[in-house]
């Protein structure tokens, strides 16, 4: 059996915090472009361009600062938001065809809709 009677304040054991100015600081924009490319997925497709500007831009400052971390969650922010502008694009390829296949069915289509 054995007490501990070390000193608490030493070098690495649980509960000291190391010296100010040595925590590695995650990339906000790298954040602001992963919560970005979710709510793009979620809701609002066009915060995916954003994010995605947002996460090319936070992997060059990472290349240059290796003093900043995040690249996973860079990555991650421009895959969602890469996924968020191809469920634009493809949302909006659908509105069109929809649109277009009334145009076909109704030959009147652009009188009826300034007659209304």
């Amino acid at each position: 059996m054995s007490d501990f009677t070390g000193d608490q304040n030493q070098q690495g054991a649980y509960g000291s915090t190391p010296p100010p100015g040595s925590i590695p600081k995650t990339d906000g924009m790298a954040v602001a472009s992963l919560v970005l490319g979710i709510i793009g997925i979620l809701c609002c497709q066009f915060t995916g361009i954003i994010g995605l500007i947002l996460g090319i831009v936070s992997m060059s400052n990472m290349k240059k600062n290796p003093a900043l971390q995040g690249k996973g969650v860079a990555i991650g922010g421009i895959i969602t938001s890469a996924v968020a502008i191809l469920i634009l694009i493809l949302a909006i390829f659908f509105y069109v065809f929809i649109f277009m296949n009334e145009i076909a069915k109704d030959p009147d289509f652009w009188q009826n809709l300034y007659n209304r």
